[in-house]
């Protein structure tokens, strides 16, 4: 299925390298692409997401900025009570990251952001905040022509945002602009709604709302769960972000505007988002095994 743009949708009408796909070095082609940040967090799918922009325009990512800061206890309490649940199952998919690198598997996990950054011959930065001024300030010393948001969890401002010469995009797990916000892949799944996909859009000041660049549909399957999905729209996320910095790089990328008022938005679920998943039939799974199958097959 060829990816196609907003506006133009058939059915709404509205690194230790990676191993995925051989790849096209797609960025060796792009002469007018030089300098690409990445910011993102160290986790499997984001990892996926990073190592294929990093193989697919060698020498070309200059830097990886790493969310690295822990909510505060009173955040984490919160959180907590908000969704025990949801958040057990997100705290079982950071351990099982954090857990396949220290065993260092060959195949079945993603190496660590560090290790990524490394191989592509990037600095590696971890940060807390992304808006204070010296993180401000480093990122605009690397000049970048493309800025690329990988799973970033906070709110990106717009001095960063400008300091990119061609542009700043985001990677977002859903059609947009259905499920924009936190955790697309659940809502997808939860909502049943049809609107599974994966958007590449350019960055602004509000969340997921930018001028979208491409975008594919990508429905769960039968039985898939939260864990699985996200892992596929993550594998997805990499060819269209990497589709997308190219035609960025060579001035061949337009965008379509998303609706004021339209589509949708949601953050962490409560309680009873996580009833109303398994009453629908959906099931969070395993990020435990979701990192065994993927050993397995070999397939990161």
């Amino acid at each position: 299925m060829s990816p196609h743009r907003i506006g133009v949708d058939p059915a709404a009408g509205n690194v230790a390298a990676v191993m995925t796909p051989a790849s096209s070095n797609r960025g060796s082609q792009q002469n007018g692409l030089s300098r690409i940040v990445v910011l993102t967090y160290d986790s499997l799918p984001s990892n996926l997401i990073t190592a294929a922009i990093a193989r697919e325009f060698p020498g070309k990512v200059v830097a990886v900025f790493s969310a690295v800061g822990r909510p505060s206890l009173r955040e984490t309490v919160r959180l907590f009570w908000k969704s025990p649940v949801f958040f057990i199952w997100k705290a079982s998919e950071i351990l099982a990251h954090r857990v396949s690198t220290v065993l260092r598997f060959r195949s079945g996990r993603s190496p660590t952001l560090s290790a990524i950054a490394r191989s592509a011959g990037a600095d590696y930065i971890g940060i807390k905040m992304i808006n204070d001024a010296e993180v401000v300030d480093s990122i605009e010393e690397y000049s970048p022509d493309v800025i690329v948001s990988v799973h970033f969890p906070q709110k990106i401002g717009n001095r960063i945002l400008n300091s990119a010469r061609k542009a700043a995009i985001n990677t977002h797990g859903s059609y947009l602009p259905h499920n924009r916000g936190l955790f697309p892949y659940f809502w997808t799944i939860a909502r049943n709604d049809g609107h599974g996909g994966v958007s590449v859009h350019h960055l602004d000041e509000d969340w997921d709302t930018g001028a979208v660049i491409v975008q594919e549909r990508l429905h769960p399957e039968d039985g898939e769960t939260v864990a699985s999905y996200s892992v596929r729209c993550a594998e997805l996320s990499s060819r269209l972000v990497v589709e997308a910095i190219a035609a960025v790089g060579d001035g061949s990328a337009s965008a379509s505007p998303q609706l004021d008022g339209s589509g949708s938005y949601a953050s962490w679920p409560t309680l009873s988002d996580s009833r109303e998943l398994w009453r629908t039939g959906g099931k969070l799974g395993s990020p435990f095994l979701e990192l065994t199958r993927r050993r397995q097959q070999r397939r990161i």
